[in-house]
């Protein structure tokens, strides 16, 4: 085999272990940053969880004056519900219906504030991620400053 042939095989064969070493590299550092912000993303979502419900349940207990009448929320909504002919009928017709009927407007409710909330819980998460991530993944020293409009290199640690 031929000294140039050995060689060039050398340097490729280097040239590839730097390459996969590199890639692994940015991958595991990758990897890292999106556990991290997975991690609080899934532990904001989890409040938002938790707090939807109750959220929910105050909300759609506020008393309002509509048409007259001083009703809560979840009662105004039942009645607009059973306004409408072909519920009313089944409303009468059958005891399971007639309760999720009358827990339909907390359920509504209670998607709308839980959609709400995992967009400000998303919003509030990156926040916490940035400024974690800027304690736990700190990025090194430059290795040059400007000086009199000059790059120098930094000695001092």
């Amino acid at each position: 085999m031929p000294v140039e042939q050995i060689v060039s095989i050398v340097l490729y064969s280097l040239l590839g272990i730097f390459a996969v070493f590199g890639f692994l590299f940015g991958l595991v550092k990758g990897f890292k940053k999106a556990t991290l912000r997975l991690f609080i993303f899934l532990l904001f979502i989890a409040l938002a969880s938790l707090l939807s419900m109750p959220i929910s349940k105050s909300v759609i207990n506020i008393h309002a004056t509509i048409n007259g009448e001083n009703l809560s929320f979840s009662e105004h909504l039942t009645k607009m519900l059973l306004n409408n002919e072909t519920i009313a009928n089944l409303y009468a017709s059958s005891p399971n219906i007639a309760e999720f009927i009358n827990v339909l407007p907390l359920l509504i409710l209670n998607a709308i504030v839980f959609i709400l909330l995992v967009l400000s819980m998303w919003f509030a998460s990156y926040i916490v991620y940035l400024i974690i991530s800027s304690i736990v993944f700190k990025r090194h020293k430059e290795p040059y400053r400007i000086k009199d409009g000059k790059n120098v290199i930094s000695t001092q640690k």
